[in-house]
């Protein structure tokens, strides 16, 4: 794994629901599991951009595969499974200390569900949550970003943009918390998660390589009208 310190990195957000797991359905359970997570099937499995439904929360374990229509925020060439490299990074969430942390995670996995940035280092999960959209019979929303910079003007750095999704409360008592994202120097995204207003000059937190980086250039999930 690529070690780096905590450095400032440019960044985007990405957020859902409302409370502790937000509005969005929590689905227990391995019933929509299917059954290759290899990422030459992910095609089949992840979200495709601009459809509609309502997310949901899907429960995983390490060496579970990929849920039926995952969120895909980024990929990852550095990350090799044999002699293949390069894998899709997906919106994951972990249980700390009666909050939630966001984070990434890719299929198949062996080592860890999720990593997330916590209390200034990266925290692996075991039993952890992935971002899906699933099927809505009103009221369907679909996927966007929103771009965000931590010098932007002061509503850009203070306040969440429209529709962002609140995925839950950060265990620290930051509030509500939002899935975020940012471009690393190769061009791959890291997914972390972010909380308005912040101070710390960045406007994502995310983990890499055991470490905690920010960024600078973001964009935030939202969840649009279809």
């Amino acid at each position: 794994m690529r070690t780096r310190g905590s450095i400032l990195l440019p960044i985007a957000f990405l957020g859902l629901g409302e409370g502790r797991f937000g509005t969005e359905h929590v689905r227990e359970g391995k019933e929509r599991y299917l059954h290759d997570g290899a990422d030459r099937h992910d095609a089949v499995h992840k979200y495709e951009e601009g459809s509609c439904g309502f997310p949901q929360w899907e429960m995983i374990q390490s060496g579970s595969p990929v849920p039926d229509r995952a969120l895909a925020a980024g990929h990852d060439i550095h990350i090799c499974d044999g002699t293949v490299c390069g894998k899709d990074i997906y919106v994951s969430m972990i249980d700390l200390n009666g909050g939630i942390a966001l984070g990434k995670t890719w299929f198949k996995r062996d080592d860890a569900c999720a990593s997330v940035a916590y209390a200034g280092e990266g925290v692996s999960g075991q039993s952890c949550r992935v971002l899906t959209m699933g099927s809505a019979n009103h009221g369907a929303v679909r996927f966007a970003w929103a771009h965000v910079d931590a010098f932007g003007n002061k509503a850009n750095r203070y306040e969440a943009p429209k529709n962002a999704l609140v995925a839950g409360n950060d265990p620290d008592n930051h509030g509500p918390i939002y899935v975020c994202r940012f471009r690393d120097e190769h061009g791959d995204f890291l997914v972390g998660q972010t909380w308005f207003p912040r101070h710390d000059e960045s406007c994502c937190s995310a983990e890499y390589g055991g470490n905690v980086v920010r960024g600078q250039h973001c964009e935030i999930l939202t969840k649009e009208p279809c």
